[in-house]
């Protein structure tokens, strides 16, 4: 009998892991195309999304690893070998999934591969990737799978109810607090919980974590040129938001400024466009930015920012009266003069 071929444990745990994921893929009505073993070059799976029980065009690569040597237990997280499909997962043509079946867990958890490595400064010799306890979030699952992961893949905003939307947004992982946001956002407008989790958002966090979706949802309340209301504008509790917003003085001021990029500065699409919005909003915001302008120990740009969000916010007399008298704190005057100069051939300064 030993002289048989002897059926590899590893053969075995590998077959296990794919018939659970495709069984997931088809249990949710997705066409699961297997890739065969000779054929196989770090994808295992092209997979397409059903709708209403048509098929979509939307598919996935899918690569799956299937052991427990590829979860570490102690720290919470799954991980397996890039070797060499860095290239290969980076520019594939369609999204690539990995999926890691844990046999002594019976469960799987997935994470975005091209996402994964387009955020990392430099070629990894392993992906690794926490298992997200939140929601069970990247758990790869029949109960999670057209809530979370489908929604995740054809980028959809997943529907999350107040409760779980918080949970998420509170969260220190970037994915869950961007989809926390999303989902507060789109479906719980109207309550004040909302804006008062993204007002503090702004108060606590230093300004390199501040999200750049809560700055944008958060000019929703002041407006801008380039906001397009997809929410019924009039059910956001405008007059709850302000009161909430008299706990920001000059520090937060001076936070929001800091983060406007100096390429781009206050045009139109730019983060700092809805910076403005957001300080707008403020109130006595234009006391804060002259003080702001008025000292020297921050930094030049900050205080030209702050210099051109309150000149197009003010009138023509107060502008031709007041920045004659700060002028000559500025190394490079060349904007107040600008500002001076347009102001008195046009009334008002503008920015495009």
């Amino acid at each position: 009998m030993n002289n048989y071929p002897k059926i590899k444990d590893s053969h075995l745990v590998s077959k296990k892991g794919l018939a659970y994921v495709k069984a997931v893929f088809e249990n949710n009505k997705c066409i699961f195309n297997e890739i065969h073993q000779e054929n196989d070059f770090g994808i295992d799976a092209i997979v397409e999304f059903s709708k209403d029980g048509f098929v979509t065009g939307k598919n996935i690569a899918v690569q799956v690893k299937s052991g427990n040597s590829y979860y570490n237990e102690k720290k919470g997280e799954c991980f397996f070998e890039v070797g060499s499909h860095y290239e290969y997962w980076k520019n594939y043509s369609l999204p690539v999934y990995g999926i890691v079946y844990i046999p002594k867990l019976d469960k799987a958890y997935w994470v975005d591969i091209k996402f994964y490595l387009k955020n990392l400064d430099k070629r990894p010799e392993i992906i690794n990737f926490q298992i997200i306890n939140t929601l069970n979030f990247n758990e790869f699952s029949n109960e999670n799978f057209e809530k979370i992961f489908k929604k995740f893949v054809i980028k959809e905003v997943p529907e999350f109810n107040l409760e779980e939307a918080k949970e998420l947004f509170k969260s220190d992982n970037y994915i869950l607090n961007h989809y926390g946001a999303i989902s507060l956002f789109k479906t719980n407008y109207q309550n004040i919980e909302t804006w008062e989790l993204f007002i503090d958002h702004i108060k606590q966090k230093p300004e390199e974590l501040i999200s750049g979706e809560v700055v944008y949802y958060l000019a929703h309340i002041e407006g801008h040129t380039d906001i397009f209301y997809k929410t019924d504008v009039e059910k956001i509790p405008r007059t709850k938001i302000y009161k909430l917003l008299e706990c920001y003085s000059e520090p937060e001021v001076l936070k929001l400024l800091n983060i406007i990029d100096e390429e781009n500065s206050l045009h139109r699409g730019s983060i700092g466009q809805c910076i403005e919005a957001v300080i707008r909003a403020i109130p006595n915001y234009k006391n804060y930015l002259k003080n702001i302008m008025e000292n020297i120990d921050y930094s030049e740009i900050v205080r030209q920012h702050a210099l051109m969000i309150w000149a197009k916010n003010s009138n023509k007399d107060d502008i031709l009266l007041y920045l004659p008298l700060v002028k000559n704190s500025f190394e490079d005057t060349y904007m107040v003069d600008y500002i001076i100069e347009t102001v008195e051939e046009n009334d008002e300064f503008g920015i495009d």
